[in-house]
């Protein structure tokens, strides 16, 4: 019997978390609109970097519940993406999601860091809501 060939990268990963909601609106996107969203980014990028996209459930408290996505991306081996080059498509696909999905927040992860995105939206509406209160 002949032994499969195997290729070894060091593990990398990144990932991504979006909620299924709007920002201060009550409309809903499922996982379909976000996958076909997610590869027509991948098609118009340098490279395809190929993507896990998982449902998940955000807990704050007991009065805050939201379903979303955590969308991960790793070295994968057949690919050859560098760590940096993972980065920064998952930076650029924050920025695309936080746009097309009005999103408030979307925060993209890797081995090191944290990395917090806020749509425009969100400071304009921070800012209508700060001077109502003045």
């Amino acid at each position: 019997m002949e032994k499969p060939s195997t290729k070894t990268e060091d593990r990398y990963e990144s990932k991504l978390y979006m909620g299924s909601e709007t920002f201060f609106s009550d409309e809903k996107f499922n996982q379909e609109e976000i996958e076909n969203f997610i590869g027509v980014i991948q098609d118009d990028y340098d490279i395809i970097i190929p993507v896990r996209v998982t449902p998940i459930t955000f807990v704050s408290g007991s009065k805050y519940k939201e379903s979303g996505w955590e969308i991960s991306a790793i070295n994968y081996p057949k690919i050859g993406a560098t760590p940096s080059e993972i980065d920064r498509f998952m930076k650029y696909l924050a920025e695309k999601l936080l746009d097309r999905f009005n999103q408030h927040t979307i925060c993209v992860m890797d081995s090191e860091f944290v990395t917090m995105f806020r749509g425009a939206r969100y400071y304009d509406k921070k800012e209508k809501v700060c001077k109502k209160s003045d």
